[in-house]
């Protein structure tokens, strides 16, 4: 299988599994900055364009904070992994 194209401005972010690891929360974005790369530590910070930042607020709530990101749309591949694991994909597109 051929690695995909990565668009380096497309994101999938908000994957996080809630509590009872039985859903997962997954969104997308568009990059639209970066910073800290001229910093030693810690300190990379992107700006991120979310369609829909309402319903992802509010779905959110229900999974708690410190969402991981990947750059470039994962979204297939993504939710194949989480229904081979039988997990529930909470989409806010």
């Amino acid at each position: 299988m051929a690695a995909p194209v990565v668009d380096p401005t497309s994101t999938n972010f908000g994957k996080r599994f809630d509590p009872t690891a039985s859903r997962l929360l997954l969104t997308t974005a568009t990059i639209q900055s970066g910073s800290g790369l001229d910093v030693i530590g810690c300190t990379l910070a992107v700006s991120l364009r979310i369609p829909k930042p309402r319903e992802l607020y509010r779905a959110h709530a229900e999974f708690g904070n410190h969402l991981t990101m990947t750059y470039g749309d994962c979204t297939r591949a993504i939710k194949d992994a989480a229904g081979f694991l039988k997990v529930e994909v909470v989409q806010v597109d």
